[in-house]
């Protein structure tokens, strides 16, 4: 992808060039760029987007579990992505890790290239926290300001009187500031307590990350589980940017020029930027949980960043791929077909970003993009349905296949048969079992005494040629001693 700037390019914007006749240094999708954005540069990305001041309701009830403390260690490791990247705007979600990427990459051999972030977020209260940090980058004297402003370091919550001080000295600073727009101005006093209120409960112990010796000390003296302690102490080395001088130059300098903005919206959605060209699109880990569907204006062909998980978080892997959203796509009625799938499996206790990742590997063709409208993701969706799937009149879709549960150990994933079952009750699986169509389960249903409770598993005993495969499992297991605990002759 060419990363030429626009504004030495007007030569090139002529009837010869879009005719194929002209040979220049854009292609045609960056002239197309360039005559889109011509009029917009020199503008931040605050003024030029109206939803960079958008209300923020912190109170907005959401369902799913919030993530305001980064969890997505090493996260300098995200560097050889992000050297991907062409000029434009940087897009990520969640809190700490869009400043992490933005410092990253302003420091890397594409700082110059790097044009602004925007922080898109489904969370009210993670664009809270993330307004937080760009109005203290923007009013802090110097970095050690700066830290004494976000700090101190605090593995829980700041009492409430705490947090009032902390707003009221941060006020005080921000009415004095002269070189605030009054919008943005006008705009953090009204949300000032909303957002300090978020962002001083929060737990901030990255900050004892840095691979300093502040931070070795720190982690001698935790327990780790094993894990070197040398491994913690240093998750978030290279990112410290509220006492790395040079980091925090470079994030303030994006502040005060209204270069950094915080939306609340999904990080599929990005068509209002049409403005500008997108460069890195930080997807994080929601592919795990809904289908990546890019939406942006074109030309559009940013490097797609996303996680893959390990456990614990402290061996966070990242991966990307250039977009292209003429590649690979579905059409309009797969898509639907998709949703559908993706809902029935939903319903069924499937969780289908990790089904993905790592329960269908072998039903994959590739691995290199994320949970997505991708032909090989609905052909994987199709091949579970038809797999493991019986519809309930009442209860819906089930599966009796592998899907995502979580370990009590490590909080690992693991794909054990059977284990969509899981949370449904004894009754709810007696009535499963009445279902005609259960017939051609029994041999597996049969196996899955390791992965039940004994009461569940024996729910499946009057499926039509359960007693007959029983038996051959007991003569199968007759020298399992645990077999013989669990489900021996008083069974």
């Amino acid at each position: 992808m060419n990363v030429l700037s626009c504004s030495n390019q007007k030569t090139f914007l002529t009837p010869l060039f879009f005719s194929g006749l002209a040979v220049g240094s854009l292609s045609k999708r960056d002239v197309a760029w360039c005559a889109k954005s011509e009029n917009s540069e020199g503008q931040s990305l605050e003024d030029k987007y109206s939803d960079s001041f958008k209300d923020v309701n912190i109170h907005e009830k959401v369902n799913f579990k919030k993530f305001h403390s980064p969890n997505e260690r090493h996260v300098r490791n995200i560097r050889p992505h992000l050297a991907k990247a062409g000029k434009g705007v940087i897009v990520s979600t969640g809190t700490e890790r869009s400043f992490f990427e933005l410092a990253l990459q302003l420091i890397g051999e594409k700082g110059d290239q790097c044009t602004g972030l925007v922080i898109r977020d489904i969370d009210p209260q993670a664009i809270a926290y993330t307004h937080m940090v760009t109005m203290m980058l923007r009013i802090a004297k110097d970095v050690k300001d700066f830290d004494s402003l976000s700090g101190p370091v605090r593995k829980t919550a700041l009492t409430k009187d705490q947090i009032d001080e902390k707003a009221e000295e941060i006020r005080k600073r921000l009415i004095d500031a002269q070189d605030i727009p009054e919008k943005a101005k006008t705009f953090y006093l009204k949300y000032l307590n909303d957002f300090a209120s978020i962002y001083f409960r929060t737990n901030n112990r990255w900050r004892l990350c840095g691979g300093d010796e502040i931070s070795q000390k720190y982690w001698e003296s935790r327990k780790t589980g094993g894990i070197p302690k040398a491994l913690y102490a240093s998750s978030f080395q290279g990112v410290q940017y509220h006492k790395d001088e040079k980091l925090f130059k470079e994030l303030q300098k994006f502040a005060k020029s209204g270069n950094i903005i915080s939306t609340v919206g999904s990080i599929n959605d990005l068509q209002f930027l049409n403005q500008d060209r997108l460069s890195v699109v930080d997807m994080s880990n929601i592919p795990d949980y809904i289908p990546m569907a890019l939406r942006c204006d074109e030309p559009c062909s940013p490097v797609v960043i996303w996680n893959v998980p390990k456990s614990p978080f402290l061996y966070t892997q990242y991966r990307s791929y250039i977009h292209d959203s003429n590649q690979d796509t579905l059409s309009s009625e797969e898509k639907k077909e998709f949703d559908q799938l993706t809902k029935e499996l939903k319903q069924a206790n499937v969780m289908t970003g990790y089904l993905v990742r790592l329960g269908l590997k072998e039903m994959l063709q590739r691995e290199d993009r994320p949970f997505g409208y991708y032909p090989e993701h609905l052909n994987a969706f199709r091949k579970y349905k038809q797999q493991w799937m019986v519809y309930h009149p009442k209860q819906g879709w089930v599966s009796l296949g592998p899907s995502y549960v979580r370990t009590a150990v490590n909080k690992s994933m693991k794909f054990p048969p059977g284990s969509a079952l899981k949370t449904k009750s004894v009754k709810e699986l007696q009535e499963i079992a009445k279902l005609p169509e259960m017939v051609r389960f029994v041999p597996y249903l049969v196996s899955l005494w390791p992965y039940l409770e004994k009461e569940k598993y024996l729910a499946f005993s009057e499926v039509l040629g359960w007693k007959e495969a029983f038996q051959k499992e007991c003569e199968l297991q007759s020298a399992n001693l645990e077999f013989q605990v669990k489900l021996g002759p008083k069974t």
